[in-house]
């Protein structure tokens, strides 16, 4: 277990420069756009940018996050670049029915416009996979190295001509692609390749618990584009201000699965549960910090009312503060293998999600189908989160 600490003391630095880069690219997008576009279009890209967030955390929990996690029992190895084609098609697949519809329904945008952006999200998913194929290959600076290029081509973009829904798509392909190009040509490392059917006994598992996430977030928000796009809108900016916290729990989850083959060394669940305690304790702070100056923020730079903005920041803070309390649980739990506890957390979840929805649907009574489903969805994780952990711990 020490040599797992020391393992990720020395990647901790280069990933969290790499989450920085990658994950607050993408909060930076969001008020950007927010900035710039009217509430009608932002709310659109927002719903669109959101799902396609949403369907690379599943790929993330399915296939790239497992193949790390299988470490533990198969030693060190690298993921295959030719998983990437296959996983990002497979997420394309996926997203691009849900983009079109909502671009249909909502927008005026012709056929070759509607087909560009439902489908060019190909290139994101595949950029996202490299990132995790040159990770397992201990390449971090290249990967931080891409995430900078893209920051660098899309902001400005966005920041310059992102006024409508088009250019500012345009704008986060074009960094995705940069990105993409630059990891593509790495050299491969000498590490032997991870079998698929290796990581897929954790990634089945993680595939059910992401797709049900997929739903539980994206969900409420497709149900309320519909109909309200000033709350989506206000709900967007203000995750995007917590997003600090998905980036360091992306950090969490690599450096635990990075070091998951070492965690039946002597001492390991003492040493493990040690770090998970004090992860917890600062990341509530950092939560707390976000949640009240991060938000207010956040909301004065999109030119928002805080005033109208309330419910949907009061929400989103209580829902932060819980997930600074489950991030490192969560973490370890992945890295112990429990992402069987992990689905059938989030089937409770999506079943909650699902009676909102259709209420939503069929009624005028859930006025905000975003803000309840998020604070019953995080009290569910709350209880699932330490289940897994403490079943986990209990294997080492």
């Amino acid at each position: 277990m020490r040599r797992l600490r020391r393992g990720v003391r020395l990647l901790l630095s280069p990933l969290l420069l790499d989450q920085v880069a990658s994950s607050g690219s993408n909060a930076l997008l969001v008020l950007l756009a927010a900035r710039r576009m009217d509430t009608g279009d932002f709310a659109v890209f927002a719903t669109v940018q959101l799902t396609i967030i949403t369907l690379i955390g599943v790929g993330r929990l399915s296939v790239y996050g497992p193949a790390l996690s299988s470490q533990r029992h198969h030693g060190r190895s690298r993921i295959p670049v030719r998983w990437v084609l296959p996983v990002s098609i497979a997420l394309t697949a996926a997203s691009a029915p849900l983009v079109a519809w909502v671009l249909t329904e909502t927008t005026s945008l012709r056929a070759w416009e509607v087909a560009f952006v439902s489908l060019a999200p190909v290139v994101v998913y595949g950029q996202d996979g490299l990132r995790y194929v040159r990770m397992s290959e201990s390449q971090i600076g290249a990967v931080l190295f891409s995430d900078l290029a893209w920051l660098c081509i899309t902001l400005p973009l966005v920041a310059v001509f992102g006024s409508s829904l088009i250019s500012a798509s345009l704008a986060w392909i074009a960094g995705a692609a940069f990105g993409f190009v630059i990891l593509i040509f790495r050299s491969a490392s000498d590490l032997p390749a991870t079998r698929f059917v290796s990581s897929w006994t954790l990634g089945k598992w993680g595939l059910l618990d992401s797709s049900l996430a997929a739903f539980v977030v994206a969900g409420p928000t497709f149900v309320t584009s519909f109909y309200d796009q000033s709350l989506v809108a206000a709900y967007r900016v203000t995750q995007s201000a917590v997003s600090p916290m998905n980036l360091i729990n992306g950090v969490l989850v690599m450096s635990f699965g990075l070091g998951a083959w070492q965690l039946g060394l002597p001492d390991a669940r003492e040493k493990l549960a040690l770090a998970v305690k004090r992860a917890t304790s600062a990341l509530v702070a950092l939560a707390a910090m976000l949640a009240s100056l991060g938000v207010g923020s956040a909301l004065l730079f999109a030119q928002m009312s805080l005033g109208d903005s309330w419910q949907p920041w009061l929400i989103v803070a209580v829902a932060t503060m819980a997930g600074g309390w489950m991030s490192a649980r969560q973490a370890a739990s992945q890295a112990l293998g429990m992402q069987r506890v992990g689905a059938i957390t989030r089937l409770v979840s999506a079943a909650y999600a699902c009676a909102i929805i259709l209420a939503a649907s069929s009624t005028t009574v859930v006025g905000d189908p975003i803000g309840i489903t998020l604070a019953g969805a995080t009290a569910i994780s709350l209880v699932g989160s330490q289940i897994a952990y403490r079943r986990g711990l209990a294997q080492i």
